[in-house]
């Protein structure tokens, strides 16, 4: 019973160590099941985290290419915002520009309307001067036939009882002493009866220009403006020299002379083209700074007599001759630059008459 007692006894014990054993085993096997769970659980967070990771990374791209969308719609419509605008400014610039022209092509109108007034105006003012200059010749050219018929039938008397040669028949041979004013009084009054009764307009001519030389060299002024006059006048305008001369002439004589300046430039200007190169530079230079010198004289006269007494005509008068002075003053400094003349005093002058610089240099 001892034994048997010993034997279930130890019996007992085994199975309490494999009961034992089995529990510690179970244990352990709790425990790697739920080290494999654990780690399984860490494997699946993980995992987990990558999916996050990755999801944050897609929703940040998607968001970085919606960003990226929204402002390249952003950009594209601040682009055409700004060509927008920059086609309404152009548009702008274009409606100024059209304006700006149109306004230029309507000053440019009306300065050709008062250029043309102002050349219509000259026109006018140089044939009332050349009527009044014809009639003033006329009544002197009366006085100095009557005058010169008599000293010429006493000359001749004279002469014919000395038996001198007062015969003008050879003007060759008389344009020597014509040229030293050495032409005696019977020689004088021959010439002016063939001026007065040469059939030939030539043969007038030729005997009137002997008898201009003659009165220049012999320094009479006086005659040689009646003879010149008569000359221009009566028998021949289209020696540019001559009406150059006249017109030099004329204007030195001061404002009172204005007009006759301006006609005779006009005359000197219509026939131009015989003269040639350095020649015709300086005299056509000359001669569109004498007629602005007129105008401007012409000008001044109205101003004062504005002055003196105020109206509507003395007003019109004013504004009449001005344009004619700007118009004037503009020609000249429009020749003497292309010229390559001195413009100065015809720019300044220009720009007194018409008031801007923009006018003088419009063309």
């Amino acid at each position: 019973a001892e034994a048997e007692a010993q034997r279930r006894a130890q019996a007992a014990s085994a199975e309490r160590e494999r009961a034992a054993a089995a529990r510690r085993a179970a244990d352990e096997e709790r425990a790697r099941r739920e080290r494999e769970a654990a780690a399984a659980r860490a494997e699946a967070d993980r995992l987990a985290r990558q999916q996050q990771a990755s999801r944050d990374r897609q929703e940040q791209e998607r968001l970085a290419q919606q960003a990226a969308e929204a402002q390249r719609r952003a950009d594209a419509a601040q682009r055409e915002r700004e060509a927008a605008a920059a086609r309404a400014r152009e548009q702008q610039a274009a409606e100024e520009r059209a304006r700006q022209a149109q306004l230029a092509e309507e000053r440019r109108r009306r300065e050709a309307e008062a250029e043309r007034i102002a050349a219509e105006e000259r026109r006018q003012e140089v044939e009332a001067a050349r009527l009044a200059e014809a009639a003033r010749l006329a009544e002197e050219k009366a006085r100095a036939d009557a005058a010169a018929a008599a000293v010429a039938e006493e000359n001749a008397a004279q002469r014919a009882a000395q038996g001198v040669d007062d015969s003008c028949d050879d003007l060759p041979r008389m344009e020597p002493s014509a040229m030293l004013g050495r032409l005696t009084p019977g020689q004088i009054a021959c010439l002016e009866g063939r001026v007065a009764s040469d059939p030939k307009m030539t043969d007038k001519e030729k005997a009137s220009l002997v008898l201009l030389a003659n009165a220049w060299a012999s320094n009479d002024r006086k005659t040689w403006e009646s003879l010149v006059k008569r000359h221009l006048d009566e028998i021949d305008q289209s020696d540019p020299d001559l009406c150059y001369k006249y017109a030099l002439y004329l204007s030195s004589a001061g404002s009172s002379r204005a007009s006759g300046v301006i006609r005779w430039v006009e005359v000197a200007l219509d026939n131009r083209t015989v003269w040639t190169g350095d020649t015709y530079t300086s005299r056509v230079n000359s001669l569109y700074r004498l007629r602005a010198k007129a105008s401007q004289d012409l000008w001044k006269r109205a101003e004062q007599d504005h002055a003196g007494a105020p109206s509507d005509d003395t007003r019109a008068k004013v504004e009449k001759y001005r344009n004619m002075t700007k118009v004037n003053a503009r020609e000249w400094y429009e020749y003497a630059r292309s010229a390559g003349k001195d413009q100065t005093v015809a720019l300044q002058l220009c720009m007194s008459a018409a008031g801007t610089k923009d006018y003088c240099e419009a063309s």
